[in-house]
């Protein structure tokens, strides 16, 4: 089983200056399988708000490690 980034991490994508913060993960929609749900940090969600789909290769930073509860 992969081990994917805890909810709450913020990472940054290849290609991308902008920082997401993982909402979601193993989010299937029509056609795919991603690895997280993100969502553009610090803005968070708001009304017109856009959600990312990315894959664990994607990443490219990551700058916060979500909650770990062992």
């Amino acid at each position: 089983m992969d081990v994917l980034l805890p909810l709450g991490s913020i990472i940054k994508i290849k290609n991308d200056k902008s920082r997401y913060m993982v909402i979601g993960k193993r989010i299937k929609d029509d056609t795919q399988q991603f690895d997280y749900l993100c969502i553009e940090y610090p803005y968070g969600m708001y009304i017109g708000a856009v959600y990312k789909y990315i894959n664990e290769e994607d990443v490219d930073v990551v700058s916060f490690l979500g909650n770990i509860n062992k």
